[in-house]
Parts: C-alpha cells; sequence; structure tokens
C-alpha cells in the first residue's frame, strides 16, 4: 500500500509540484489549501505523514501541529516557511514537528526526509549506524562500511556525541576547523547536503536533521567505538 501524504499549503503551484513528485516517488499525496481544509482531511481520512506550510490563510501551521496532537494523530508533521527563525524552529518541535524544512524546499531534501521515516534495520552494534573514529568508517543500516572523508568524519562524529541534540552551525564550524564563522557562509549546509546525497539509497536515509535557526541534530540512535 502507497504511503499517504497530505500537503497543506495555500500556494497552488507548491501543491502541484509536491503532488507531482511525490506521486513519481511511489507516495499518495492529498493537496489541502488550508487549515479548513486540511482539518477536514485529517476527520475523513488517515495520513501516514503530513507537509503543512506555516502560515495558511489567518491560521498557522503550529496550530494545525495542535490538532494533530489534540487528535492523537500518529502522522508525523513536517513544517515549511519561506521566513524561517529560531522561534518559530523551537515552538514547531515542541509541539512535535518532525522536521522544519525553509523554501524554496530542495525535493531532494524533502524526499531524505519522507524516506528517514521508514523502518530501518539495524547493523550488528544494535543500532542503525555506527561511526568508527580512528579507522573514519561509517557502517549504515545495510551493515555496509564506507569510508569517510576527514570533513564527513568531523561532522558526523560531533553530531553523534551530541546524543540526539541539536548541534549550533559554530560548533560544527569549530569542529571542521573553519574560522571567521558568519551565518551567511554556505559551506557547511553544501557538505550537509553532500551527506545526505552520498547516503541516501532506496533502503535507507541518514537522519540529518536541520534544527533551522540552529544548526543540526542525527534524529537516530548511533554508536560511537574508537
Amino acid at each position: 500500500m502507497k504511503a499517504r501524504v497530505l500537503v497543506i499549503d495555500d500556494e497552488e503551484d507548491i501543491r502541484y509540484t509536491f503532488g507531482r513528485f511525490l506521486e513519481a516517488e511511489g507516495y499518495e499525496p492529498v493537496a489541502a489549501r488550508g487549515y479548513d481544509e486540511a482539518v477536514a482531511a485529517l476527520t475523513r481520512e488517515d495520513f501516514d505523514l503530513i507537509v503543512a506550510d506555516i502560515l495558511l490563510g489567518g491560521r498557522t501551521g503550529l496550530e494545525l501541529l495542535g490538532e494533530v496532537h489534540e487528535r492523537g494523530l500518529c502522522a508525523p508533521v513536517v513544517m515549511v516557511t519561506g521566513a524561517p527563525s529560531i522561534e518559530t524552529a523551537a515552538e514547531a518541535v515542541r509541539l512535535g514537528a518532525y522536521d522544519y524544512l525553509p523554501k524554496p524546499v530542495d525535493i531532494r531534501e524533502l524526499l531524505a526526509v519522507i524516506q528517514n521515516l521508514q523502518p530501518r534495520r539495524t547493523s550488528e552494534t544494535g543500532t542503525p549506524w555506527s561511526l568508527n573514529t580512528t579507522t573514519w568508517i561509517l557502517t549504515t543500516p545495510d551493515r555496509a562500511q564506507h569510508d569517510l572523508t576527514k570533513s564527513e568524519l568531523q561532522i558526523l562524529s560531533t553530531l553523534a556525541i551530541s546524543h540526539g541534540e541539536a548541534v549550533t552551525r559554530q560548533q560544527l564550524y569549530t569542529a571542521l576547523g573553519i574560522p571567521g564563522y558568519s551565518p551567511e557562509t554556505r559551506s557547511l549546509d553544501i557538505q550537509i547536503s553532500r551527506l545526505r546525497r552520498r547516503f541516501t539509497t532506496e533502503d535507507y536515509t541518514i537522519p540529518i536533521k536541520t534544527v533551522h535557526g540552529i544548526g543540526y541534530l542525527f534524529g537516530e540512535p548511533i554508536a560511537v567505538t574508537k
């Protein structure tokens, strides 16, 4: 059975683009133009995932998160917004958002987030992922071992030791040994994107989650050995 995804956005072109992309990837999208249509859809049907804009006419995606929570629904919610801020991201996470993506949304990043929600096979360590900081090897959920570059190791080891907590961009730049960090610097985002592309397959997606306005976190248990 295809996974059903509720896409909520007041911009028709975004609903259309997301819908076509999700269909092509084997999902069953259902579109809603705003808060009221979304609530009606949630009343009628069950969904495996909800993708919602923060701004929904006179209502907000944060209100929708509250509605999902009050109804006891299990579908994870991914928020998208054209105006990300630390306060909005923190509130979305507090209310139970699974992830938070800025507009314009990179379709590949959205797919990575969706694939992150699929069940994982565990490795011999008892966790889907393991990182050896001496040999510079990452073991993925299919038990394959991958040699890492120095920068990949620095990013992953910094995320791994945070135990699921968000790591700031400043901390990651420090780990990479890059001086002169400023919020406009994009080299970290490029390296994160490369990691996501390298470790996204039909079977798994590396669970590096964006915490907008703050940094990144590793969203699953990862064993670290030396």
